[in-house]
This record gives C-alpha cells, sequence and structure tokens, in this order.
C-alpha cells in the first residue's frame, strides 16, 4: 500500500519550528495585512520582502538541524516502512517545504517527497491519506486516518493500518 504522510504537524513540530523560525530570522516578524501568502500557502519571499529583510535571511535558517522538531515518536514509521511504500505528500511552498523536509531529516522514513499546491494530496497516487486537517483529507479520494497532534501519535496510524488490513 502506498500511504501519503502530512508533513506539518502530523511528522513535524510546526508550532514550535515557526517560533524558532521567527526567532533565527533577523527582521522577520509577523505581517498580517496583506498576508504573505500565495496561491493559499505561506510564501517566506513574500514575507521576507513586506518585512524589508533579504531572502537569504529566510533560507540561512534552513543550514540549521531541524530535527529536533520531529515528533518523538517517527521512529514508528520503520515498522510501517518495512510493509509498505511512505511518501511525505506536503502542501506548501516547494522550496520552503523541501528545506523544512530535508533540514529535518525526515525524507529519510519515506520513499519520496510530494509537494502539492492547487491539486489534491491524492493526485500523486496514494491509496491512503494521514494528514491533521480535516478538509485536505475531504479533498482526496482515497482513505484516510485524522491525527490529531500533540494528543495522538503515530502509533494511531500503525493501529489503523493493520485494521484496514485485516
Amino acid at each position: 500500500m502506498r500511504i501519503g504522510l502530512d508533513f506539518d504537524r502530523v511528522l513535524f513540530d510546526t508550532d514550535s519550528f515557526d517560533d524558532f523560525y521567527k526567532e533565527k530570522v533577523e527582521g522577520l516578524h509577523h505581517v498580517e495585512d496583506p498576508a504573505p501568502v500565495k496561491n493559499g500557502c505561506y510564501d517566506p519571499e513574500m514575507h521576507a520582502e513586506l518585512c524589508g529583510i533579504p531572502e537569504e535571511r529566510i533560507w540561512k535558517v534552513f543550514e540549521h538541524n531541524l530535527s529536533q522538531f520531529l515528533y518523538s515518536d517517527i521512529e514508528l514509521l520503520k515498522d510501517l516502512q518495512k510493509r509498505h511504500e511512505l511518501l511525505i505528500v506536503s502542501r506548501g511552498h516547494e522550496r520552503f517545504q523541501r528545506s523544512k523536509i530535508e533540514a529535518s531529516g525526515a525524507d529519510r522514513y519515506v520513499e519520496k517527497v510530494h509537494i502539492v499546491q492547487d491539486k489534491s494530496k491524492d493526485s500523486v497516487e496514494i491509496d491512503l491519506l494521514v494528514d491533521d486537517r480535516k478538509e485536505e483529507l475531504e479533498r482526496a479520494e482515497v482513505p484516510e486516518i485524522l491525527l490529531k497532534r500533540p494528543e495522538e501519535g503515530l502509533k494511531k496510524v500503525l493501529e489503523e493500518v493493520d485494521d484496514l488490513e485485516a
């Protein structure tokens, strides 16, 4: 089975990373009007422009090892890897998402990483989608597992995959 895993708030503690990001990127501050969003996704280049800082400052944050933002149960994916093809299917700014995924080391737990912008996450041919957002699950026309962090962990995913196989 090909299992698509969302990245933010499924594998990666995005809220803690956001605090780190704002602290590490000098001059970056919250911008509301206009919000730094393009095609429905956070746009770091637009954010830098709105803050009047060089874009390079944004990308320097990814020189840090971001593995501390992976949820502590990430190792449970190794069990799933033995039986299934795992993919990260994330929505967002292509370079920003890939940079987070690579700097965190999450890509070593999956076969491939797909970043989608305006398509449904099942456009990458998955059999199951694990996501923290109900609207993402509703867009995809595949079986789903809704994962609510931090209350629930990857153990729930393993159990539900086992139930689907039974």
